[in-house]
């Protein structure tokens, strides 16, 4: 009886399927590219990741100083949909740093969201976009 195991490998934004047979020999390696291109995030789920590494982004200090300045922004952004859009500082993704994440609804108004922002900051900070 021939046993496969199957792996998943996650290297450098890209998911590769190993499928293993006898423990012993990798037959084939299948790399993901929806995953990798950013394409599952974008396209199907809706979503914006901030694209960068957690040593790019700014102190959790700086983001809430920032949220207080832009506040006509973020309200701004609150207007497209109050029920379904929020704003909040992201410390979670980069522990001792922050960015800043939107949730959205939809397609339509993720794209107002990103019509009133006008770029792939916020007065310099990275933001994150999901749909939920």
């Amino acid at each position: 009886m021939i046993t496969t195991f199957f792996h998943w490998i996650h290297v450098q934004n890209a998911s590769i399927l190993v499928i293993n047979k006898h423990r012993s020999k990798a037959l084939v390696l299948l790399p993901i590219l929806l995953c990798s291109c950013g394409i599952w995030d974008n396209v199907v789920l809706d979503n914006k990741n901030y694209g960068m590494s957690c040593d790019q982004f700014p102190s959790v200090v700086e983001v809430e100083q920032i949220m207080r300045e832009e506040k006509d922004t973020f309200d701004a952004i609150k207007r497209v949909s109050p029920d379904f859009v929020a704003v909040h500082v992201d410390e979670q993704t980069c522990p001792g740093r922050a960015g800043i994440a939107i949730t959205h609804g939809s397609r339509q108004q993720r794209t107002a969201i990103q019509e009133i922002i006008g770029g792939t900051t916020i007065a310099g900070i990275p933001y994150k976009m999901n749909n939920r």
